[in-house]
């Protein structure tokens, strides 16, 4: 067996370039959440010394940067997801079975292939990915997710080929020696730093390190990685997705809130997403949580209040009503806001819920309702059908005021060929 790992370059701005190619050649970085900070760089500005999470009014002001024009976009998600999901359509018609990993990476399980036949593979694809969605990607190969993790920082990073292959022990102990402990897959910063500490200073060295040392030291899943390292396969890269215990939806205003209509507005929107991710999960919650924190200058304190539904679903507007209703509680007249959010609770599986009383354990309508919701949305576009309380203001969303537009999702934005 053996995986490849293909990974998106600075995928955001690549995104960003596949839409305007015209900068293609000049320093971009996209900027996250209300326009605050750099989340994606391209390499001309990581070369001219942007760092990732400097904000983005810290660059602007920065008189060194002035004559290289840096471009800036704000974080387009819905951009992101939609150029994600092409990706990763195009290597699973190239493979014989992958696990999407993060949005920008996806493993290539390949059992059976020679050393030439997975260099051909890697190749063919990178080039199809290119030309059918525009992304450049990288590719590292390897005996086990980790060592693929290893291959692919190498052909990055080190080499700047885009490419690397570590199969043979040949080619797999030069690169652990050329890893730093702290790049490698698994290893935070505060095990690096105790792994330092012990003398473990790059990948080989933990390869090799005696096992009673890491498994005193550290707990299972370093010894997992120190496995993987050796050539072991000891993570389960298809292990299906946990649904999650909690589910939590907050935002910082673009501008402070005072008013009740506009907080409302925010509130009902964030259970609305909050509804969404619940169903993508197929669950219901039976607790809502929410909180306010006012501007840092005012004089109240951050307030949360907790509220029991009384029966269990995912139904949006019955989240919205119960989300409104507690944020009113904790709301005061006269005090600007400056985030909100809710959390959803005591979330379960209906069929995994014992029969509370006569009739239903849970909300079978109102999970029917988000179902259909959801999949109005999906066909015609997120925010096609809301909850009509969401759009009574937008004074809460974040600033995005360079963000690109939705020309791959919304036909009405296609762009115009001369």
């Amino acid at each position: 067996m053996a995986f490849i790992l293909f990974d998106a370059n600075n995928f955001y701005v690549s995104a960003e370039l596949v839409l305007k190619p015209q900068y293609a050649n000049h320093p971009v970085v996209v900027i996250g959440s209300n326009d605050g900070c750099v989340i994606s760089r391209s390499q001309q500005a990581k070369d001219i010394g942007i760092k990732m999470g400097e904000p983005a009014h810290f660059v602007r002001n920065r008189q060194e940067l002035w004559p290289h024009n840096v471009k800036f976009f704000s974080a387009n998600f819905p951009l992101y997801g939609d150029m994600s999901a092409r990706m990763v359509s195009v290597i699973a018609s190239m493979v014989p079975a992958l696990t999407q990993y993060s949005v920008d990476e996806v493993f290539a399980r390949c059992p059976g292939m020679s050393p030439a036949q997975l260099d051909t593979l890697s190749s063919e694809v990178r080039h199809k990915v290119l030309q059918w969605t525009g992304l450049p990607i990288g590719a590292g190969i390897g005996l086990t997710p980790t060592l693929a993790k290893v291959a692919s920082y190498l052909g990055k990073r080190v080499l700047r080929t885009g490419a690397c292959s570590i199969l043979a022990d040949d080619q797999r102990l030069p690169a652990l020696e050329a890893t730093p402990i702290a790049e490698v897959w698994g290893i935070g910063p505060a095990f690096a730093e105790k792994l330092v500490g012990l003398g473990i200073t790059n990948a080989l060295q933990l390869a090799n390190a005696p096992v009673g040392l890491i498994a005193s030291n550290f707990p299972i899943g370093v010894r997992r990685t120190q496995a993987e390292l050796q050539g072991h396969v000891s993570i389960d890269i298809a292990e299906p997705d946990v649904p999650r215990q909690m589910i939590n939806v907050s935002r910082t205003f673009g501008q402070s809130l005072s008013c009740e209509r506009d907080l409302a507005a925010a509130i009902v929107s964030f259970a609305s997403a909050a509804s969404e991710k619940l169903n993508r999960q197929q669950s219901v919650c039976g607790v809502i949580r929410v909180y306010l924190r006012p501007v840092s200058t005012s004089y109240v304190r951050s307030a949360a209040t907790t509220v029991s539904l009384p029966v269990r679903t995912r139904d949006p507007r019955i989240l919205a009503s119960a989300s409104v209703q507690a944020s009113m509680r904790i709301f005061r007249q006269g005090v600007s806001y400056a985030k909100a959010g809710i959390s959803l609770m005591d979330i379960i599986e209906p069929s995994s819920m014992p029969q509370q009383s006569l009739f239903e354990s849970h909300d079978v309508d109102g999970c029917r309702v988000a179902t259909l919701i959801a999949s109005i949305n999906d066909r015609f576009g997120r925010g096609s059908l809301a909850v009509a309380r969401s759009l009574a203001s937008d004074k809460w969303k974040p600033r995005a005021d360079m963000l690109s537009g939705s020309s791959t999702t919304d036909i009405s934005n296609l762009p115009v060929v001369f």
